[in-house]
């Protein structure tokens, strides 16, 4: 900083010998040089230091008065350093590319999402069907997509568990309700029936099991 002039380098010595950061003095002198260019700073130092004004703050508030952007076009030219690998300037990164990225990522996640809960209401509404559950069945399908991803998935988890439950207790409940509607006198399973005393039940046999149960270990 001090390489752009007297002036500049008596500002900057006087800052050092006070009690404010030389560092965040520098770095804003930086700034201001970057935005106004190197003679409206170095005018505005002068002006300053004629005052007998020291702070980077008030500089600032000096050249905003001074150098209004509605009336100053604040176009200047780069600082130039000693090095050149300071002076070298990077092309513009577009983020454009990467917002689309991440944008067709969060696509491809949702479809899948939503093709995953089109798949778990469709198999809750054919359990319910098959209960005679229909307006459960509607009622779910309309209000399953308005729930959040962690509550529909616990519901819909639990849910087609209580289904399958309810049907193979509906299942066995029919079986014993037509055991008793026949008034067997005993029951007696398809394991404890005795297959030999004829030749059409030994040939029911063998195609249950295959061989007769008298030749081979179950």
């Amino acid at each position: 900083m001090k390489s752009l002039g007297p002036k500049m380098a008596e500002y900057v010595e006087l800052v050092r010998q006070g009690p404010r950061s030389l560092k965040y003095e520098l770095s804003r002198l930086v700034a201001l040089v970057t935005v106004y260019g190197e003679s409206m700073v170095l005018g505005a130092c002068g002006e300053c230091l004629g005052s007998g004004i020291i702070g980077v703050d008030n500089l600032e508030l000096f050249l905003k008065r001074q150098h209004h952007p509605s009336n100053t076009n604040l176009n200047p030219e780069p600082i130039k350093f000693n090095s050149e690998k300071l002076n070298r300037v990077h092309p513009a990164v577009d983020l454009r590319r990467y917002d689309a990225l991440y944008f067709e990522g969060e696509n491809q996640v949702s479809a899948a999402r939503m093709r995953k809960m089109e798949t778990m209401n469709k198999l809750l509404a054919e359990g319910l069907s098959e209960l005679k559950l229909k307006h459960w069945s509607q009622a779910i399908h309309q209000d399953l997509p308005k729930m959040k991803d962690q509550d529909r998935d616990l519901i819909s988890k639990y849910l087609s568990q209580w289904i399958s439950i309810e049907k193979s207790e509906r299942h066995s409940s029919m079986i014993q309700s037509k055991i008793r509607t026949a008034k067997f006198r005993r029951v007696q399973t398809v394991e404890n029936f005795d297959f030999r005393h004829s030749k059409t039940t030994e040939k029911v046999e063998k195609n249950l099991f295959g061989t007769p149960r008298g030749y081979c270990q179950r």
